[in-house]
């Protein structure tokens, strides 16, 4: 089944790390991410961790619509069940 809810963030933990690297120089130009040094590490740990807080948040739109579903009295359980015994 398709969805058209929005993706809010498509960006992956590869595109986070480039887009900290480009903006470091205006806010810690001192820090001269390398390999084999701390400084790179706590990016690439920061940046998995901004990916994992991106899936969340591109879960959200499908929370906020089943929790306005069921607000409305709509029921998914009925609509799906009938296909699953198929």
């Amino acid at each position: 089944m398709e969805s058209n809810l929005p993706v809010l963030d498509s960006r992956d933990a590869g595109a986070i790390l480039a887009e900290l690297l480009q903006r470091r120089p205006a806010y810690v130009p001192e820090l001269q991410p390398s390999p084999g040094l701390p400084a790179l590490a706590v990016l690439r740990i920061f940046s998995e961790y901004m990916q994992l807080t991106a899936d969340r948040l591109n879960q959200a739109p499908a929370k906020n619509l089943l929790a306005f579903l069921d607000m409305m009295g709509i029921n998914l359980t009925s609509f799906l069940l009938p296909a699953a015994h198929h």
